[in-house]
């Protein structure tokens, strides 16, 4: 496979980011923005991951085991209790291909050759009300929680549990996936980024390229990006994906949505009350025209 990757400190002071290219694994964190050490939790939680990889062979298991460590880490040194950061990760192989995230850092799997992408839903706050339909897309852009995140890898002191989303696929030859921190969607929306991460009259190298410039003008929090190109088929029995067409924003939640819209049609037994009620309208009509003729 081939791979590029950046980290850029933004407009920030400090680039609490850290990346992670060390091919079977991949991994972006993003330290948590107002809190101590991000920096120090998103380093430790990556190459965390990398050693209980080593040694499980499952990315679920070994992100849970990495927030123990940051949990135990911080009750050694009391400076580091209340470090945190997200995580987003690939571990890929001809056998296994996991894709797995905790907080607002992101996956992108791009299939350019049948104009389809998937990624990683957010745990967040302006997530969860986009889901449930609360809020549009567009508010969504621009609420005023969209940074809020609702769960991450931290140490605190009465403990924090998480819930790590992890998908298992199936890939092509020729799939782009692209790991980043919240800070390229700044400048960068589902559409915009697909279209860009689909176009393959351009190298990996050249997409990198224009994204990095790009957040370099437009972005105010640290960036950061790994994009991953397959040079041939990876994983076995891959689960289903929620693919979406490219430059669509993304939405997993199609299925609600119909049920729905559909909801709000008049049950079946009142529609063929009105069907009924017109055909009589109709008949009295016809007759009435008979008997005045």
């Amino acid at each position: 496979m081939k791979v590029v990757s950046y980290t850029h400190i933004g407009q920030r002071d400090n680039n609490e980011d850290f990346l992670l290219a060390e091919q079977p694994l991949f991994i972006v964190c993003d330290g948590v923005g107002g809190r101590d050490k991000g920096e120090v939790a998103s380093r430790f939680v990556a190459e965390n991951i990398k050693g209980h990889l080593s040694l499980s062979r499952n990315l679920h298991d070994a992100i849970v085991e990495a927030n123990k460590s940051l949990q135990a880490e911080a009750k050694t040194e009391q400076s580091k209790m209340g470090m945190a950061t997200t995580v987003a990760a690939c571990y890929l192989t001809p056998e296994v291909c996991s894709i797995a995230h905790v907080g607002d850092s992101r996956v992108y799997v791009v299939r350019p050759s049948e104009g389809i992408y998937w990624r990683t839903w957010d745990h967040s706050f302006v997530a969860n009300l986009l889901a449930d339909g609360h809020i549009t897309q567009a508010e969504a852009e621009t609420h005023p929680k969209r940074n809020h995140i609702s769960q991450a890898l931290a140490a605190k002191r009465d403990g924090n549990s998480i819930e790590v989303d992890e998908t298992q696929i199936s890939l092509l030859k020729g799939d782009r996936i692209f790991i980043c921190s919240d800070g390229i969607l700044e400048s960068y929306s589902d559409s915009s980024l697909s279209t860009l991460l689909s176009d393959i009259t351009l190298s990996i190298d050249q997409i990198l390229s224009t994204i990095q410039t790009r957040c370099s003008t437009e972005s105010k929090d640290n960036n950061t990006a790994i994009l991953i190109e397959t040079t041939l088929d990876l994983g076995q029995n891959g689960q289903a994906l929620h693919w979406q067409p490219i430059g669509q924003e993304f939405f997993p939640f199609v299925d609600e949505t119909i049920i729905e819209t559909e909801s709000e049609q008049p049950p079946l037994p009142s529609r063929l009350w009105v069907l009924v009620a017109l055909i009589f309208a109709a008949l009295a009509f016809v007759a009435l025209y008979l008997l005045n003729n």
